[in-house]
């Protein structure tokens, strides 16, 4: 593993870059206050090194570059998923979240590399001018073009540079200086940009890496995520100063310093930080826009050529405007008092390097066949290119986008020049001739088809799974208390006071057993938790002793019944299965079968898969949430007007139509077909439903008001709706489900709809069912033999005795009670055993189209998990089983279970606590090198290793690595002396810069005719006439 501390790539990697095709693992530190300052250094150094290429054209001549701007990011972010405040527990009787459909957007770097080296002994250089986000709409994207000036004269010391005497230093010798410039106007992007004077190829940042043999120096103007950083080491401790950037709301940004001492040896291994110092960061003064010559007239970073390394640095707010007397004249102690002492910011602390004792969180598993070949998806995802034709700002007039199981999503810079005809290729390095020689169109069609397929597994292999189950139900009262629960009355079943609960958390046991008398029996549930829940959160706390409630499948069965006359009626047991992240009903027969995954007996299991829209049957009906195309458009339309209105008037938002005069705004009209499992305004009488069970007009009825809406369920064959497939289109009569040409122009002016329309919602039919539309609508289809299967029980007498017919009904005539009727509850008990969700996109989506066929991709691989009772993993795990889905080689595998991380404290947080931006969602173990996991279709057996991901440190006590720096010292001995470099050593290397700085214009006769030889570090090896890569670079 790698040492902790200087986790950037000043390593050999520049020249013989480290790539996951030779299973090199790969972890950085998450986390740490230093190591986000140096992750500036390992993005540039990771895209000059992917670049380079391990020397592949030094000497060639000027060659093009493609990287994909996540490439470096990835590898020293963590994952988002881990970001996200939506794990805070709430109550399992709630609904439950919907995944969404993931598309990646694709945006690749163009960039010119120039790699030279004198002779043998000389440095190696290398001039890179790079074109990010070139025509780019996104704010967060900004287009701009770099300028790069790249030396290195020494590696970093390794084992094996060590062993050939190759002369190396700790850190090697390097210099990266960089420029950059907007080649469009950031303004119409982002309004922040006003009155900044970012002009159109006016410099707007510098920046400088500097490493000589043990030091290391940062220094950047170049915005508000900038990091500066001194670093000299000495032995194996190093010390030196950091700062990092702040926003400041209303204000200039701040520069926060920060002093940090740390030791690796190996009886140390520790790393501390103390707040030192802090700078207001002012780019203009005055700030005076209303005043074009007062405004920067004293100090101006972008619009004065003497002032392009960067903000004045102010630690006297009087020195911005003398003539308007300011409270804070001190800076280093506003921060401090109102930033680091509420505990917003570190004052001083410490953590531990020791291996041992990290957070590791792994984002990529490599799986292996039994002869350790790699194992992938067949068919995967990859990107595609095309030409823009007209006039655009995109490099060589490229387009990029991804293709995948989804489709392909354009960036809305794309949009006006693509359509049907516009001819994509695949633009993988590595694709084949014949691969890159294909040709593809697009078809834009926004239906993503997803089939769903149910499956059933055994009781038992939810085994010490963490579960929480709901218990707020008045009429089963009873029957919980005789399992131990305490009452939705506040009383136990013996008549004492105790506190209900609405949830309780714990786990599954398929051992437990002597609980009900019969040591033959086992399997049950222990609860040693509890949630209180309302719809502002979970409180919640843990059960011990005698509080804690468990007992077997057996004791549910006796106690959770009810009888009426001859016939017996059980609870089924509920339960969010929180490992697996899943919902379970577990039904009488599955408690008494435990170890049967049949259909008869297991837990009902769905899995999704996407498909095209080609592979459905050409005829599917729909029963809920029936997408009409005419009721689609008028929503989406009376939506957008909503939509400008909202944007153009303060006043207004998607919650409130009037904010001042706080009136609620109403749901858009639905986008579906009057279809579904609800009362329908006609069978009520002015909103009030009557309900005559015995249909005798001489007996009292009983009445529902406001039932219009609610659920009940049922849904006649003659109200089911026909779609078509045809052509890869969904068509409901003759009309496709489409936006039409009014609303597809209106789209088309809005860069991100998604975000232009987050907070609409529609109504549905159902009372209670109002979803929020911005990324577009569901729908559910079926085959008739599928529907079929959906069919109600026939058990009932209704209108005869003959127990043959369905149950009563309120609002329908003798005749409709008659007509083949479908329920909703068969799909809920699993009976159904394959139907589709189709999604309607708001935002544009196509299908990759080779000649009249739908490019399909590899479905993901279902992978059985057993954890075995070995060292590798905690005593907790042994005998868990898990499912996991393996999307392709490089992506995340999905279906371990959870945890919340608090980064600043290594503590595991319970799911009730509020989020707080320290805490992480990670994995709760990491799966060991070489375990064995089974396809769940084929029962092949794949082994496993952990290659890329994250580590996170866990704090040290002040105390502690005073003990450890030993001498009886009573505070770390941080370097008071060490001092972030002048700015004065930046450079403008752009054409802005002088003749001696100016690196050149940019090459326009380039290696394989200016078509790419490296793409995302990978070679171009298939164009090896052009891209005359040397031998050794292999």
């Amino acid at each position: 593993m790698k040492k902790f501390f200087i986790l950037l790539l000043l390593n050999s990697s520049l020249l013989s870059a480290t790539d996951y095709l030779n299973d090199i693992k790969d972890f950085y530190v998450q986390g740490n206050e230093l190591n986000d300052s140096l992750s500036a250094i390992n993005l540039y150094t990771c895209f000059i090194g992917n670049g380079i290429s391990r020397g592949a054209l030094l000497n060639k001549g000027p060659y093009k570059v493609l990287t994909n701007e996540d490439l470096c990011i990835n590898r020293f972010s963590p994952i988002l998923s881990q970001n996200t405040g939506g794990y805070v527990a709430k109550s399992a009787g709630g609904d439950l979240d919907n995944t969404d459909i993931e598309f990646k957007d694709i945006s690749y770097n163009e960039s010119i590399f120039n790699v030279t080296k004198a002779s043998q002994t000389a440095p190696l250089n290398a001039k890179v001018w790079s074109t990010p986000f070139a025509g780019s709409t996104n704010p967060a994207k900004l287009p701009q073009k770099i300028f790069y000036d790249f030396s290195i004269s020494k590696l970093a010391c390794n084992e094996a540079l060590e062993a050939a005497n190759i002369p190396c230093s700790k850190y090697g010798n390097l210099t990266l200086e960089y420029s950059y410039y907007p080649t469009s106007d950031w303004r119409l992007l982002s309004s922040s940009y006003n009155n900044l004077g970012l002009d159109i190829g006016r410099t707007a940042g510098l920046g400088k890496i500097v490493v000589a043999d043990n030091t290391v120096d940062y220094i950047a103007h170049a915005g508000q995520s900038t990091y500066n950083v001194k670093l000299t080491n000495n032995g194996s401790i190093a010390t030196g100063v950091f700062e990092k950037f702040r926003t400041s709301p209303g204000t200039w940004p701040w520069a926060i310093g920060y002093r940090f001492y740390m030791d690796t040896a190996q009886d140390k291994r520790f790393f501390c930080q103390k707040y030192d110092y802090a700078k207001l960061l002012a780019y203009i003064i005055p700030w005076d826009p209303a005043n074009p010559s007062n405004h920067g007239s004293n100090y101006h970073a972008f619009a004065d050529t003497n002032n392009k390394a960067g903000p004045k640095r102010v630690t006297d707010h009087n020195d911005l405007l003398p003539s308007s007397p300011s409270a804070v004249t001190d800076h280093t102690d506003y921060v401090k008092t109102g930033y680091i002492d509420p505990g917003y910011g570190i004052d001083e602390a410490c953590f531990n390097l020791d291996k041992n004792q990290v957070k590791t969180v792994v984002d990529h598993y490599r799986l292996y066949d039994s002869n350790g070949a790699k194992i992938d998806l067949s068919n995967k995802a990859f990107g595609i290119t095309a030409k823009a034709v007209g006039s655009n700002d995109f490099p060589g007039n490229n387009m990029y986008a991804w293709a995948n199981k989804w489709g392909v999503w354009l960036d809305h810079k794309y949009n006006s020049f693509v359509d049907e005809n516009t001819v994509w290729t695949n633009s993988n390095p590595n694709a084949s001739a014949a691969e890159r020689a294909k040709t593809y169109t697009m078809q834009r069609n926004s239906v993503i088809a997803t089939k769903i397929t149910v499956n059933f597994i055994a009781l038992d292999e939810l085994h010490r799974h963490d579960i929480q189950m709901y218990v707020r139900d008045e009429y089963w009262k009873d029957e919980y208390k005789e399992l131990g629960f305490c009452g939705t009355d506040g009383q136990t079943q013996g008549g004492q006071a105790c506190t209900f609960y609405s949830d309780y958390v714990g786990y599954y046991d398929k051992t437990l057993n002597g609980l009900d008398g019969n040591n033959s029996t086992q399997g049950g549930f222990v609860f040693n938790k509890y949630y209180n829940c309302d719809p502002d959160g979970c409180a919640s706390g843990d059960l011990t002793g005698s509080n804690i409630i468990q007992f077997e499948n057996t004791q549910w069965l006796n106690s959770m019944a009810k009888t009426f006359g001859s016939k017996t009626y059980y609870r089924d047991l509920h339960l969010i299965d929180k490992s697996a992240k899943k919902y379970f009903r577990i039904r009488p027969v599955s408690l008494a079968n435990q170890t049967s995954n049949t259909t008869a007996h297991g837990l009902k299991n769905t899995t999704y898969e996407n498909v095209a829209l080609s592979a459905l049957p050409t005829t599917l009906f729909c029963i809920v949430r029936c997408i009409s195309p005419t009721a689609l458009n008028t929503s989406y339309q009376n939506l957008l007007v909503e939509a400008a209105a909202i944007a153009g008037d303060a006043n207004q938002s998607w919650e409130k139509s009037d904010i001042s005069g706080n009136t609620d705004r109403s749901p858009g009209s639905t986008p579906y077909f009057e279809v579904g499992a609800y009362i329908k305004s006609s069978e009520t009488t002015g909103g009030t439903l009557t309900i005559d069970t015995d249909h005798n007009p001489g007996t009292a009825n009983q009445t529902r008001t406001n039932a219009i809406g609610t659920y009940w369920d049922g849904i006649r064959d003659d109200q089911k709706i026909t779609y078509t497939v045809s052509n890869n289109k969904i068509f409901q009569s003759s009309d496709e489900i489409t936006f039409n040409t009014s609303n597809k122009n209106t789209l088309s002016t809005i860069k991100n709809v998604n975000s232009y329309l987050s907070g609409a919602r529609v109504s549905t039919g159902y009372a209670y069912y109002k979803p929020y539309v911005s990324w577009g609508v569901e729908g559910y289809l079926i085959s008739q033999s599928e529907l079929d299967k959906a069919e109600c029980d026939k058990e009932y007498n209704d209108f005869n005795t003959s127990n043959n017919e369905y149950k009563y009904r309120p609002g329908w005539t003798e005749a409709q009670s008659g007509v083949k009727r479908y329920c909703l509850s068969k799909f809920y008990f699993g009976e159904v055993g394959e139907y589709y969700k189709i999604t309607f996109r708001t935002a544009p989506v196509y299908n990759l189209m080779d000649g009249n066929s739908v490019v399909t991709f590899s479905k993901p691989k279902q992978l059985k998990l057993v954890i075995p009772a070995n060292q590798n993993y905690a005593t907790e795990f042994h005998g868990q089983t898990f499912y996991l889905t393996f999307n392709g080689d490089g992506s995340n595998l999905w279906g371990l279970p959870k945890e919340r991380y608090d980064t600043q404290t290594g503590n595991i947080i319970d799911d009730s606590a509020a989020w707080q931006q320290s805490h992480k969602m990670v994995d709760k173990f990491v799966i060991a090198d070489g375990q064995e996991v089974t396809d769940t279709e084929t029962g092949d057996t794949y082994r496993i290793r952990a290659l890329r991901g994250q580590k996170y440190l866990k704090p040290l006590p002040v105390s502690d690595a005073l003990t450890l720096i030993g001498g009886g010292i009573s505070s770390v001995p941080y370097d008071m002396n060490a001092a972030i470099a002048s700015t004065d050593i930046l450079r403008d290397i752009s054409n802005n810069g002088t003749s001696s700085n100016y690196i050149g214009a940019e090459p326009t006769e380039l290696l394989n005719e200016g078509k790419p030889c490296i793409v995302d570090g990978v070679k171009n090896k298939e164009d090896s006439a052009g891209c005359p890569f040397w031998s050794w670079s292999n």
